[in-house]
């Protein structure tokens, strides 16, 4: 809400400024290689997921288990591994909810 004091297009100017600060440290707290290979990796599931007729941003846990089965046939674990945390990461940044702590849930259904 913005104070009595402040005109509402300065508190918004403060809080862009706020927010882009935020995502400064976020970025400064992630390696350039790290932010450089977790692109890569969501090129690659976004790919995946576009040939394959699947939602890639929210992806469902039953998307992200069928790519992790794909996946495990040509990659090694490390790289499964960091695509997983890429996904993840991108889901929390666009406030969805991340499917990566249900993977392998739902295939059933």
């Amino acid at each position: 809400m913005p104070s009595a004091l402040m005109p509402a297009n300065a508190s918004n100017l403060a809080l862009q400024q706020t927010d882009e600060r935020a995502r400064d440290y976020a970025r400064a707290g992630v390696a350039a290689n790290t932010r450089r290979a977790y692109a890569a990796d969501l090129r690659h599931f976004d790919a995946w997921c576009r040939v394959r007729g699947f939602e890639t941003l929210p992806a469902s846990p039953v998307t992200l288990s069928r790519y992790i089965a794909d996946l495990a046939l040509s990659a090694s674990v490390s790289t499964v591994e960091r695509r997983l945390a890429a996904i993840s990461k991108a889901h929390q940044a666009a406030g969805h909810p991340t499917p990566t702590s249900d993977v392998g849930l739902g295939l059933d259904s």
